[in-house]
């Protein structure tokens, strides 16, 4: 196949955050694989699955993968529409297999502590006042909210036993929902007198919708310093919700503290594993799905940083190790939603558009990189320029592809 150049914008978001390069992308840019092999392309139309986004039992044929993995994460790029009915469609399909016990998104514990309340109780006034404080990320869009009264519905509609629990495990991300958080945790009595000051600058923060990270910082520090020279007072006092408490305490001390590092990525996949360990018994005997951003959810190790995947997958203290199965999203001829300010760009990062054109199937295909006799378990093959990975095999890092086609962008709220 001879080289086929075209100019890409190149979206590579993760965390909040989002990078964008523009240059000339070809197949010689990929890695140690300068072109895709021909046994790549035929394997790959012998597997080829269309998807319908809104007839889930298509993907019957993942229920091997079912059997084997116990956290599957599907990794998007920010800001494409598509991958909300992506992510609805994979959460349907596995309460219809009766497979999920855990829904992990990428999502602090405070807002899947409200969540967990909107999906119970259906006040609207939650997702409002939890997306207040959103705007300007990339989850400050209508599709966002949308997609919680999509998954409300769903999560009513099954018997109580076969709920799914949603789990948050993403840092802090919000200042204004992790005080919410911590003053909805306040019994209803009056607290012990050396803890009332800080009740009440708790309090003070939450009426005024404080957006000041370093302000709930320094509360939560003396917050801190409480719990360990109080703990037993503070433990009567909080009751059942000691322990929740004092996580989000924490959570925003280290979610302070990472921002203001060098290595933010590094710090924030430490953080969340670290959550990830905080819920050991959890994961050891349920199993769990997410949608994240797409480094998120690589097994191997991606410009020397070790994502969350990776993480759970590799590490010996793991409660998931060798559990993970990864979906990757890559995209052709879609658009996407830019911050600062909020605006509509073109978007794609596939390579090798042409043979990929001739054995897609509508706006949704999923590729399978691990079946049987397949060149991806064996070499470096990789169709997305959106990363540049130097070593192992495609599925050291992701096991399957959905490529999406011809999305819209997200919108944001207002």
């Amino acid at each position: 196949m001879g080289h086929r150049y075209s100019f890409f914008t190149i979206l590579r978001i993760s965390f909040g955050g989002l990078l964008l390069l523009c240059f000339w992308a070809c197949p010689s840019a990929n890695g140690p694989n300068q072109k895709m092999p021909r046994s790549a392309f035929d394997y790959l139309e012998d597997h080829a699955m269309g998807i319908d986004v809104n007839t889930p039992i298509n993907l019957a044929t993942l229920k091997s993968m079912l059997s084997e993995h116990k956290f599957i994460m599907t990794g998007e790029t920010h800001g494409v529409a598509a991958n909300y009915d992506l992510e609805l469609m994979m959460l349907q399909y596995l309460v219809e297999e009766d497979w999920l016990d855990y829904y992990v998104p990428e999502l602090p514990l405070s807002f899947c502590y409200f969540l967990s309340q909107y999906l119970e109780n259906g006040d609207e006034e939650i997702l409002t006042r939890l997306f207040a404080p959103l705007k300007n990320t990339f989850s400050w869009t209508k599709e966002a909210k949308q997609h919680w009264q999509k998954v409300r519905v769903l999560y009513q509609s099954l018997p109580v036993a076969k709920r799914f629990r949603l789990i948050g495990i993403d840092v802090e991300h919000q200042a204004r929902n992790a005080q919410w958080m911590m003053l909805d945790l306040l019994p209803a009595q009056d607290p012990p007198s050396f803890f009332s000051s800080a009740v009440t600058t708790l309090t003070q923060l939450v009426e005024i919708n404080n957006d000041d990270y370093p302000k709930l910082y320094e509360l939560a520090l003396e917050i801190q310093a409480l719990m360990l020279n109080q703990s037993p007072a503070l433990e009567t006092y909080l009751g059942d919700h000691f322990e929740s408490f004092q996580a989000v305490n924490q959570l925003v001390i280290h979610t302070f503290e990472a921002r203001n590092d060098d290595i933010f990525s590094t710090q924030r996949e430490a953080l969340i594993f670290e959550n990830v360990l905080h819920y050991r018994d959890l994961f050891e005997n349920g199993n769990s799905f997410g949608q994240w951003g797409a480094n998120h959810v690589y097994q191997k190790a991606v410009e020397e940083i070790s994502w969350l995947a990776a993480k759970m997958n590799n590490d010996a203290n793991s409660p998931l190790q060798g559990s993970i199965y990864s979906m990757l999203y890559v995209y052709h001829d879609c658009k996407a939603l830019l911050k600062d300010p909020y605006r509509e760009a073109n978007f794609s990062n596939l390579l090798f558009i042409r043979d990929f054109g001739k054995i897609a199937s509508g706006d949704f295909t999923l590729f399978q990189l691990d079946l049987s006799n397949s060149p991806f378990e064996q070499d470096l093959i990789w169709p997305s320029n959106s990363v540049y990975l130097k070593d192992g095999v495609t599925t050291d890092y992701v096991q399957s592809i959905v490529l999406v086609r011809h999305s819209k962008a997200t919108t944001p709220l207002d």
